[in-house]
């Protein structure tokens, strides 16, 4: 349980650090893609991690 309710607790901070990000890397034109991917990458290989514990 610990390890799930770990997992719940770092997706919200990976998800307002991506929003806190997108809305800092906005004025870059071309940069919201990239800007996008990675935490939602960073994510991945944080749940792939989880599951694999």
């Amino acid at each position: 349980f610990a390890e799930y309710s770990f997992g719940f607790g770092f997706t919200f901070i990976v998800m307002g650090f991506a929003i806190l990000s997108y809305e800092y890397l906005l004025a870059y034109a071309g940069r919201q893609l990239i800007t996008l991917l990675l935490p939602i990458t960073f994510l991945f290989t944080a749940w792939i991690m989880i599951f694999i514990y």
